[in-house]
């Protein structure tokens, strides 16, 4: 695929620039600190580089299906402007799960509807990856620098 392509699809290609690696780090570190719990729902967060979220979405707070996940995300993108990303905070390791998909199909829709490319990574303690490209990062042991 090419970069032209991942970029109007939201997804992540190598080689990421060190100011993305930095920004993808630390949501990996923001993680670790914050959600101490070993079993907690998923949340799927939209915000900006180095900004604070405009939103987020707890998978537990209620029974979303596709329709009503996109519904949410696009009101959480009218309030907002700005270079936006998601991404999805959840247990367990990096291999894909079927909430990753469930969320990567809303935020693929999203992104055809809107004409927006919101890149889409998991995140978890040990890492982040996207799956769309394969593209990740992970740490045996992560520390706040």
């Amino acid at each position: 695929m090419s970069r032209e392509v991942g970029a109007l699809l939201g997804t992540i290609e190598e080689p990421l620039s060190p100011a993305d690696l930095t920004l993808l780090r630390h949501l990996v570190v923001e993680h670790k600190a914050v959600e101490r719990r070993h079993r907690f729902p998923a949340v799927l967060h939209l915000g900006g580089p180095g900004r604070p979220e405009v939103g987020r979405v707890a998978q537990g707070e209620a029974d979303l299906d596709h329709a009503l996940r996109c519904d949410v995300l696009e009101a959480m993108l009218r309030r907002s402007a700005g270079p936006l990303m998601t991404w999805l905070t959840r247990p367990g390791g990096l291999e894909p799960q079927d909430v990753d998909l469930a969320w990567l199909r809303v935020v693929a829709a999203v992104n055809g509807e809107t004409g927006r490319s919101l890149p889409f990574v998991v995140v978890t303690r040990d890492g982040w990856r996207d799956p769309r490209s394969g593209v990740g990062r992970s740490w045996r042991r992560l520390r706040v620098r």
